[in-house]
């Protein structure tokens, strides 16, 4: 009876685990496992490339030291703006004016100079002239033998001193013509260098940066002020040379950011800097990079002030997408629906009649969000979102579709 017991038991075991493994396997068969999913879609489709930049201007006008002196107190502080002919900052000129004055003089004390030389050499003209008529008077005398030698002799050589005399006259009035010109020149420089005491600006803009405040004596070419036109702004992105050689000047740009906060500005590549240069990452990798000069298109920075209220300083940062290649309507999937499949080809997983597909696809364009799918989908396939390992195919699925 003992043995009957046991029989029954170990019977009864047996089918419980037995009916536990077909529950088991039939659970496993019908189970449906949910996954996140959404539709392939025709879309536009930008390829771009995006980093940081900063902004930047064209020009900036460095006014410096025009020569030796003492600046006087500069009035003007950084974001005042200017006219093209604002007076920026004077140098004293005390001593120039004193040197003008003197050089005035100068140039009337050569003058007279000039007109005394010249009434000398008149002079000297009119008794060269008497003595050569009277050294030849003698000589038809002497000729006649109705005068001494000795006579004839004086007159002719006080006509040839008198002669003498005329050329160094002549010589001394020239020299005094020519210090006289000289002399002139002398008010010109020192105007021209009192026309430098006033500093004036040569362009309409503001200032950016302010040198000096006080009196202070300084040596020609130190700095003053930086002046620039903010009208003018651009923004210079340093590109990675890898991404900058699939930009082009007239690419479409949005600059956008915490600085612009939250309606992007729009712009175009303006130029491409020729050189690159090697910066360090934050991370300390060396990185070949290439400056790609942005320009704002008309009207956006007023738009910036009217609608976000703000203004863009020099150097503020910004984030720029620059759109390399676009098409109008692209089938296209997330990026995180594509996978590599066991032969290096591209895939995803479709959901067909409640079960998991792998397909075989053809990638085409992409950004970082979104992929053109060329061969292997048609519009409205339902794909998985970023599939697990353990996704195979033939899996029961249920789809929760998700709008991106």
């Amino acid at each position: 009876m003992g043995r009957k017991k046991g029989s029954f038991f170990w019977i009864g075991m047996f089918a419980l685990l037995l009916a536990g493994g077909a529950w088991g396997i039939y659970a496993t068969i019908t189970e449906v496992r949910e996954v996140r999913s959404t539709l392939a879609r025709e879309i536009l489709l930008e390829e771009y490339v995006e980093d940081r930049g900063q902004t930047s201007l064209p020009q900036i006008v460095h006014i410096t030291m025009p020569q030796q002196g003492r600046v006087l107190p500069i009035s003007l502080r950084e974001g005042d703006t200017v006219r093209k002919g604002d007076v920026l900052a004077r140098l004293e000129d005390v001593d120039l004016q004193d040197a003008l004055r003197e050089a005035h003089s100068i140039v009337k004390a050569m003058a007279s100079t000039v007109l005394s030389s010249q009434a000398q050499v008149k002079a000297s003209k009119a008794r060269r002239d008497y003595l050569k008529w009277l050294a030849e008077a003698r000589e038809g005398l002497y000729a006649k033998k109705a005068i001494s030698e000795q006579l004839f002799r004086e007159a002719k050589t006080d006509y040839l001193e008198s002669a003498m005399d005329t050329e160094g006259s002549e010589a001394l009035s020239y020299a005094y013509a020519a210090l006289n010109s000289t002399s002139k020149l002398l008010p010109i420089f020192i105007n021209r260098s009192l026309k430098r005491t006033v500093i004036e600006s040569p362009i309409e803009g503001s200032v950016l940066r302010r040198y000096v405040w006080n009196a202070k004596m300084l040596q020609p070419g130190e700095p003053l002020l930086d002046l620039g036109n903010l009208e003018e702004m651009e923004v210079t992105a340093p590109l990675l040379t890898e991404e900058a050689v699939r930009v082009s000047p007239g690419d479409p740009v949005q600059i956008f950011g915490e600085t612009i906060g939250g309606s992007p500005l729009q712009g175009q590549v303006l130029r491409i800097k020729p050189q690159g240069y090697t910066k360090l990452s934050s991370l300390g990798v060396e990185q070949q990079r290439v400056d790609v000069i942005i320009g704002f298109n008309e009207g956006e920075l007023q738009r910036l002030r009217e609608e976000g209220g703000r203004t863009l300083g020099l150097e503020y940062r910004v984030r720029v997408r620059i759109t390399t290649t676009s098409k109008e309507k692209a089938l296209c999937i997330p990026r995180t629906a594509l996978f590599r499949g066991p032969r290096e080809s591209w895939g995803v997983f479709v959901i067909r009649e409640g079960r998991a597909e792998e397909v075989e696809v053809t990638p085409g364009m992409q950004n970082p969000e979104w992929v053109e799918i060329r061969e292997g989908l048609s519009s409205g396939d339902e794909v998985l979102l970023a599939p697990e390992e353990s996704i195979q195919p033939g899996l029961r699925v249920r789809g929760i579709r998700e709008q991106i």
